[in-house]
């Protein structure tokens, strides 16, 4: 983890506590996703991610560390979350490192429209990104 005060690795539902309280959105946040994601909970998965861009963070990363299934819908979510970060000048990072999911992903080349990296470590901005 940094050491850098303006580096909080929160997760999306503390967006609204830091905002109502006016303090300034942190540089970063950390959205941790289900074990899987499938057409059942994929909507609220990009309800999720769409939420933490709004915060006003540079970084949003969407920490599939623990996901072990993605399907199309997941991907699409992904997709989607990607472009409106796009739009909001806002970096979405994806951090997998599950072989089905990471196969989805070369498959559909989302990882070619959003970075994807193995760790949250190697996620966390740092001075370069």
């Amino acid at each position: 983890m940094s050491d850098d005060p303006d580096v909080s690795p929160i997760s999306a539902e503390a967006c609204p506590r830091a905002s109502a309280s006016g303090r300034p959105a942190p540089d970063w946040l950390v959205v941790t996703l289900p074990s899987e994601i499938d057409i059942v909970n994929a909507e609220a998965v990009l309800g999720d991610l769409l939420a933490a861009i709004d915060c006003g963070s540079r970084i949003v990363v969407a920490d599939m560390g623990m996901t072990a299934f993605c399907d199309v819908s997941g991907v699409y979510a992904l997709l989607a979350a990607g472009r409106h970060a796009l739009e909001a000048g806002v970096q979405l990072r994806v951090v997998a490192r599950s072989e089905p999911v990471l196969r989805m992903f070369g498959l559909t080349g989302l990882d070619e429209a959003v970075p994807v990296y193995p760790t949250k470590e190697a996620a966390q901005p740092s001075p370069e990104n």
